[in-house]
């Protein structure tokens, strides 16, 4: 009785201690299905209890090692599935490594074999125990400094893993067999000990070295966009001072506008006086100026958008109000939300075939110190919405998601929200954003 309830605990700590790891790691987002849950705990109740049944205990050490693979098919986010699955032999070798550490450290305090300590079930599960608490520890960590990016590798960065994968077992494995055919042996456990700790600075280098590289990839995002918002700035002045030289040469030449209009009134040249009226609105320059919002930050950035959307036969309903100055870093982070959002509702209205069916509709107002941005579009197919999370369909790999990525992290750090959602071929974003 005793030993089953051993085995039990240890399979429960592996379980959270895998998903922990994926979540520390890799800062995965945990599925909230009940069914998912309820599936994948199951799943692997019945398999454990079956391999028990039938082999007794001793096989469930080995077994629960596949059987957990079902954290990442069904308790992990679906658009990240494939690089979960890859990545979980390196979760399950660098989430025991704490482990293997302390049960060197054990025994090397008890005076005893390394192969004795992982024998006892107890211990095991207090060596489990106390690696799941560091991962809380890494994980509370995390959570207090607010920039949790959700990883996001290339190949080379999973043949690196695996390539560190290899390593690790190089280090660890053959120790271990040494202290199970030599448990009374000391210096293979203080070997134990070192060889365990370097083993984890191995895995704490290779997972700072992949995080260096999603932040150089969000970095180069984040830098093409302050570029572009400057060149639409620069284009946008450039448009004023157009207008105004072409508003100051109109100014100059009225008079003699009046003139030759007051000729065609009194000939009665109403057709003539027509045309001279229209060729004057054009030169006059009256409607150039582009007001969307009434900021010109942001209307530097919308004006080229609806310049855009009306190239590609987008109908859009717009009803914009903001103050004409805000804080120069949050008219950015405005700039930001907003440059994503229309890209994205302008590309999914592109992919409908029927140009009488792409439309936009877009509300943005300030609300107090916040300020509201509300974008609509039709769709030709349904947006795969992940809890709060917007799936990304693109097939770009290396900027794959980081667009709604960048959007997510500026409104979490101004305290807003987001929210998507999908109805009747309309997809919706709704964003609120805290100024002060």
């Amino acid at each position: 009785m005793s030993e089953g309830i051993s085995w039990f605990l240890y399979i429960i700590s592996e379980f959270f201690l895998y998903l922990l790891a994926y979540k520390v790691i890799l800062d995965a987002k945990i599925e909230k299905s009940f069914i998912r849950w309820g599936v994948c705990i199951g799943g692997v109740t019945v398999v454990l209890v079956c391999a028990v049944i039938m082999a007794g205990f001793s096989v469930c050490e080995w077994l629960t090692m596949f059987v957990m693979v079902s954290i990442p098919l069904f308790l992990l986010n679906k658009d990240r599935r494939i690089q979960y699955l890859i990545m979980y032999p390196f979760i399950v070798m660098a989430s025991s490594l704490v482990g293997v550490a302390m049960s060197y450290i054990f025994a090397f305090m008890m005076k005893t074999g390394e192969y004795y300590i992982i024998e006892d079930r107890r211990v095991a599960v207090g060596c489990q125990a106390i690696s799941i608490v560091v991962l809380l520890l890494l994980w509370l960590f995390r959570m207090r400094r607010k920039k949790c990016y959700e990883i996001r590798l290339e190949w080379k960065q999973f043949f690196l893993f695996y390539i560190v994968l290899l390593c690790l077992l190089c280090i660890v494995a053959p120790i271990q067999i040494l202290a199970k055919h030599f448990p009374n042996d000391i210096l293979i456990t203080q070997v134990g000990i070192a060889s365990s700790i370097s083993a984890i600075m191995l895995v704490a280098v290779t997972i700072w070295q992949g995080i260096l590289v999603n932040r150089e990839l969000i970095q180069e995002r984040e830098h093409d966009e302050q570029e572009q918002y400057i060149i639409n700035q620069k284009q946008y002045y450039e448009d004023l001072l157009a207008q105004d030289e072409k508003m100051r040469r109109f100014r100059h030449d009225m008079n003699a506008h009046f003139q030759v209009l007051q000729s065609y009134c009194s000939d009665g040249a109403n057709e003539k006086m027509k045309s001279y009226l229209q060729k004057i609105v054009i030169s006059s320059a009256i409607y150039d100026k582009k007001i969307i919002t009434g900021n010109t930050a942001i209307d530097a950035v919308l004006t080229p958008l609806f310049e855009m959307a009306a190239k590609a036969k987008i109908e859009i309903s717009a009803d914009c109000l903001l103050p004409e100055k805000l804080e120069a870093d949050k008219e950015f982070q405005i700039c930001t939300v907003i440059s994503n959002l229309f890209r994205n509702a302008i590309e999914a209205c592109i992919q409908i075939e029927d140009p009488t069916q792409r439309m936009m509709q877009a509300r943005i107002g300030m609300y107090n110190s916040q300020v509201v941005i509300m974008i609509s579009n039709t769709i030709k197919n349904e947006v795969i919405i992940q809890g709060k999370k917007l799936v990304t369909t693109k097939k770009d790999s290396r900027y794959h998601g980081l667009g709604s990525g960048n959007v997510e992290h500026i409104v979490q750090s101004c305290n807003g929200m987001i929210q998507y959602r999908c109805e009747n071929g309309w997809f919706f974003v709704d964003v609120v954003m805290q100024l002060e």
